[in-house]
């Protein structure tokens, strides 16, 4: 699968993309993976291309993250999770999102409660 793993996740989405220094993200067809198929849940589809890529797209360039780092983003939201980092990589970066079964959601919700 391309891009990062989302532990305990249901669904999955991964990609690799092309990641500049202006901060902009391409994503490639050919570097872009579903799990555990082809055809991916509307719901989980449509958080990624309206609410998750968005939101990391604006935050690359919020934080002024570059090619050559190892910071990591996360954006937990409902069921849904994804994580990006370009892994001191010039030139990707390495994407994962993930749809959370909903006991393991509450089972997260109670992790980050206690801390």
């Amino acid at each position: 699968m391309w891009g990062l793993t989302i532990e305990n996740a249901v669904r999955a989405w991964g990609a690799r993309a092309i990641f500049g220094k202006s901060g902009r993200i391409e994503l490639l067809p050919d570097r872009q993976s579903w799990s555990p198929d082809e055809k991916p849940d509307p719901g989980f589809l449509h958080w990624i291309n309206k609410v998750a890529l968005p939101w990391l797209r604006a935050e690359v360039k919020k934080r002024g993250i570059l090619p050559s780092g190892r910071d990591e983003l996360e954006l937990r939201q409902d069921n849904y999770v994804l994580k990006a980092t370009p892994n001191a990589s010039w030139g990707y970066l390495y994407i994962g999102a993930g749809q959370l079964a909903a006991e393991e959601q509450r089972r997260t919700m109670d992790v980050a409660q206690q801390n």
